[in-house]
């Protein structure tokens, strides 16, 4: 078993040759990134769990809505350079906010250093808030991008509770220690 992001192009190279048994864990979208066909029958040699679904990004909508009520501008935090499934996410997000009252929704655009200028786009806005997506970058990234939206005072819903820990308002997501415990067995 190996712990890596194998890169959509070689995966797709591995799966092809059939012959080699695949776990994923920790993927945001297997079936939209084409890993594999359907969760009940993934196909060949491929199996694993994904502690994301797109639906989330709703969820993470109606949660961010339910602490900052007046929320009319969300703005969607995630890595946008080439590679990153975010549309499934986003489209969840999108059907959410519709009904909500929130009258836009603004994504990064360019490479990586444009997260930081969408968040501080936000921070003069009226009734804005930030949704974060699965993404390792940021993830990475957390005490930098948690500094960051503290510093711009915006509510923000973030996917994994490691956001918290170093000051981030809320999360809602999966037990990293459980996924971890998954994998291994």
């Amino acid at each position: 078993m190996s712990c890596s992001r194998l890169p959509t192009r070689r995966w797709r190279h591995c799966k092809l040759r059939g012959n080699i048994p695949t776990v994923f864990a920790m993927v945001s979208d297997p079936i939209g990134m084409r890993y594999v066909e359907t969760f009940a029958r993934p196909g060949r040699n491929v199996t694993g769990f994904t502690a994301f679904v797109p639906s989330l990004g709703g969820k993470w909508v109606s949660l961010l809505k339910e602490i900052a009520p007046q929320i009319e501008r969300i703005g969607v935090v995630y890595n946008p350079e080439p590679g990153n499934n975010f549309a499934a996410f986003l489209a969840s997000i999108k059907a959410v906010a519709q009904t909500s009252g929130v009258v836009s929704v603004e994504t990064p655009h360019g490479d990586s250093s444009s997260i930081e200028r969408l968040i501080v786009s936000l921070q003069d806005a009226r009734n804005a808030g930030l949704v974060f997506l699965p993404d390792a970058l940021t993830a990475a990234r957390r005490k930098e991008m948690t500094a960051l939206v503290a510093k711009c005072r915006l509510p923000a819903i973030y996917f994994l509770r490691l956001f918290c820990d170093v000051g981030g308002l809320v999360s809602y997501g999966v037990n990293l220690n459980i996924c971890r415990r998954g994998i291994l067995r």
